[in-house]
């Protein structure tokens, strides 16, 4: 299963490094606690899951 998500830049700039870092641990951390369903999740054949 891979989690995907999407994080903006600002002013035509992409995200600094330690924006990406934190929103990459905020990521984790959801995931862990079963915070799942407001990333896109997709299976090893890359069909969309959705969780109930």
């Amino acid at each position: 299963m891979v989690f995907a998500a999407a994080l903006p830049g600002r002013d035509g700039r992409p995200p600094g490094k330690a924006e990406i870092d934190g929103a990459l641990q905020a990521m984790i951390d959801a995931i862990r606690i079963g915070g799942v369903g407001r990333f896109a999740a997709y299976d090893a054949e890359g069909q969309p899951l959705q969780f109930a």
